[in-house]
């Protein structure tokens, strides 16, 4: 007997027996050898002279589906069409035809099958529909299903389960319920069907009917099996419930129930979660003040796998479900720590996991050298590699490596309309501020998607083009029909923002379905309304959102950053005062708005305000965490934080700032004290050497000029712009 399971089978037809042959065609297939299996179904016929019966064609099938070959699944249907009517006309054989042709993508063939056949059963029709899941088109697998119902076929527990995952996948939430009732009420079918009542819990959850799940799984507490559990988990981290994922965990430890290697990914991922919403809402680090569970938790869990025999510790996807946790949580040293055990390092699954929580992190050139780490061992790079490559170049900057991925894809032949791709090439291009390049990516593409245009339009806003930006969100609406989603209101608005275009942002604000005027929908338009100086309707539009959700730290500070911006420091006051007001907000986010109102105070002359705020900041140990920026020169990525001294050519790029603001000087220009951080006042530091928000693109320029011994004369152009930019002194260009 060999386990063929855990070894590699091997054998050799020894008589002409049709029997034996299905026997070897069988354990090959179950060994996943399928290239083997098809080589012996052609020696059969061609060396042994065997005729195959319907089992075989089922087995050969069957392989072909597995392999996804159409070129050889064609063959064999040619074949089949060529033998007696009890074989071509069996409807089992037909029915694998049809999964077949799914599986290998050729939509068209399979639903030529369908329709051409006389007599059709259930098995019939729920293999069409899974092959319609399969190729994502759940809208043909819900009309498949009343089709079904009015030719009076019964539909079985396994219709129900594929109908269901459709009616999920394309959010048809009232067919879905109809659907449900009709089961409630049909007398053949088991209502308590496990099977059923998981896909129920896993439609509703991807409907957003949390409340509906909750209900179908509270009816089979008798019942539950880790299925059961996990499918409850799945819905709610897909409705940004992970919290109520670790107490369901902890439910499933009370009652002895021994976890898959699924629910501890689940788990995982919800830890991960805990961590990036209390993050994405403001709260920081604290999450041991909310009902949301502390990091540690999934660290503790992690730890109980380790002493758990009845699990794989070395399962891949448990592997880079903790990668990704502890890249939530910032623990990058650990996350590293898992990736270098991983024993199937060429696995391509681990890299993506680790590359992302580099770039979560802020660290890109660790993504690159992964990357390269990959090219040099000859491991197979998938679409989302060269994503979060791409994604990696437009953190750090790094332009050339950039050019030479793109350059990369396309000499290896790789299709090129990949939307994916696609998309993250604009946006890559958008960020090196070569916006022609970008618009020639979009308009080369055969087919967009909402993503395409979203990104496009960011592009345009990011580089000032707000009118393009309007320009591409009205034909994308009118012109092509796209609906929009919230990121797009997100885009648009930031691009009519940094443009100055508050009436065309208003214009669009407010004409947006309340459904989609989300947090980030509406900290976009009152972050346009705020750099227009529309103090009181921006409130206004803060207030509103408020009424019906919770306080958003995000929108008040974004408020207050303008305040700061045009010296407005009783509003400053105003807003620091109510952001103090909110409960349970991060050290970092009040270090952060301790900053702002310092700096107004600051850029307003209200040096002894300023230094107060500083103070309690310092008494209270409050950390702000700097940003980060980055410049590619010949290659090489420099950052550097703001107010930073670790430069080794620190003191040849301050003199030659001193030069320039000299010249300036010399000019007339007098420096006003509003891009002048707090924080170069109560070092004692000249004013002409701190401008806090710009500093960084003036660094930028001198490390062009010190480090590349550029002509001055070929960089003087930019430094104009960016001071006229930084200061606003027109006359001087």
């Amino acid at each position: 007997i060999i386990n063929i399971n855990s070894h590699r089978y091997s054998a050799s037809l020894t008589n002409n027996s049709v029997l034996e042959w299905g026997v070897l065609l069988k354990r090959y297939k179950t060994n996943k050898q399928n290239e083997e299996a098809l080589k012996l179904f052609h020696d059969g016929i061609n060396k042994k002279k065997l005729i195959p019966n319907y089992i075989i064609y089922l087995l050969v099938l069957g392989i072909c589906s597995d392999l996804g070959s159409l070129e050889k699944g064609k063959e064999i249907h040619k074949m089949i069409m060529n033998t007696k009517d009890d074989i071509k006309n069996n409807l089992k054989i037909q029915n694998v035809l049809i999964n077949m042709y799914f599986k290998c993508r050729d939509i068209t063939n399979a639903e030529k099958l369908f329709n051409n056949l006389n007599e059709r059963d259930v098995i019939t029709f729920n293999s069409t529909m899974k092959g319609y899941n399969f190729n994502e088109l759940p809208d043909k697998t819900i009309d498949l299903y009343k089709q079904m119902i009015i030719n009076k076929i019964q539909p079985d527990s396994i219709t129900y389960t594929l109908v269901f995952a459709a009616c999920g996948e394309c959010v048809r939430l009232g067919k879905g319920k109809s659907i449900h009732m009709d089961i409630m009420k049909n007398n053949t079918i088991n209502k308590d069907n496990l099977i059923i009542q998981t896909t129920l819990i896993d439609m509703y959850g991807k409907m957003a009917d949390v409340q509906k799940a909750e209900e179908i799984f509270s009816k089979i507490s008798k019942k539950r099996t880790v299925i059961s559990f996990s499918a409850m988990m799945k819905c709610y981290n897909a409705n940004e419930l992970p919290e109520k994922t670790i107490e369901l965990y902890e439910e499933m430890i009370k009652v002895k129930m021994q976890p898959s290697s699924v629910t501890y990914t689940l788990v995982f991922a919800a830890c991960g979660d805990c961590v990036r919403l209390v993050t994405e809402q403001g709260f920081g680090a604290i999450i041991e003040s909310l009902s949301l569970p502390i990091p540690g938790k999934g660290k503790s869990i992690h730890m109980d796998i380790m002493k758990n025999n009845t699990i794989n510790k070395d399962n891949l996807i448990i592997q880079t479900t903790l990668i990704d946790m502890y890249g939530k949580m910032a623990d990058v040293q650990k996350a590293e720590e898992i990736f270098s055990k991983i024993s199937k390092k060429c696995d391509v699954i681990s890299f993506s996991a680790m590359m992302k929580c580099y770039n979560a992190n802020g660290l890109p050139k660790k993504t690159i050298e992964l990357y390269e780490e990959m090219i040099r061992n000859n491991i197979q790079l998938s679409d989302g590699i060269y994503v979060l490559v791409i994604d990696a170049c437009s953190m750090c900057l790094s332009r050339q490596k950039g050019w030479l991925i793109h350059h990369e894809i396309m000499n290896k032949n790789k299709e090129m309309s990949d939307i994916i791709i696609n998309n993250a090439l604009i946006n890559m291009y958008g960020k090196f501020g070569d916006i022609d390049n970008a618009r020639r990516i979009f308009d080369s593409m055969n087919k967009h998607d909402i993503a395409t245009y979203n990104t496009m339009i960011n592009s345009y806003g990011f580089n000032g083009q707000g009118l393009d930006a309007i320009e591409l969100y009205r034909r994308m609406r009118e012109q092509e029909r796209w609906t929009p989603n919230d990121k797009t209101f997100v885009v648009v608005l930031n691009a009519c923002s940094h443009s100055g275009l508050v009436d065309a942002a208003r214009e669009i604000f407010y004409l947006i379905d309340e459904r989609y005027r989300n947090k980030f929908v509406t900290t976009a338009m009152v972050d346009a309304l705020a750099r227009s100086q529309h103090w009181d309707e921006a409130q206004s539009v803060i207030e509103n959102y408020e009424k019906t959700n919770e306080r958003n730290i995000v929108m008040w500070t974004t408020l207050l950053g303008a305040c700061r911006t045009y010296k407005e420091e009783k509003k400053a006051k105003e807003i620091y005062d109510k952001i103090n007001e909110m409960k349970n907000i991060s050290n970092n986010c009040r270090a952060s708005v301790s900053v702002l109102l310092a700096n107004t105070y600051a850029s307003a002359g209200k040096y002894d305000k300023a230094e107060s705020i500083r103070h309690k900041t310092d008494d209270e140990n409050f950390k702000k965490i700097p940003g980060m920026t980055y410049i590619e020169i010949d290659g090489v990525n420099h950052s550097f934080y703001a107010h930073d001294k670790s430069h080794p050519k620190l003191n040849e790029i301050y003199n030659e700032l001193d030069k320039l603001q000299q010249e300036l000087i010399d000019y007339g220009h007098t420096f006003g004290y509003n891009s002048i951080t707090f924080f170069g006042i109560v070092q004692g530091l000249c004013n002409r050497v701190i401008l806090c928000t710009y500093v960084e693109l003036l660094y930028n320029i001198f490390l062009l000029n010190i480090v590349n011994n550029l002509v001055y004369t070929n960089i003087l152009p930019y430094l104009a712009f960016l001071y006229v930019y930084i200061t606003g002194i027109d006359r001087i260009l």
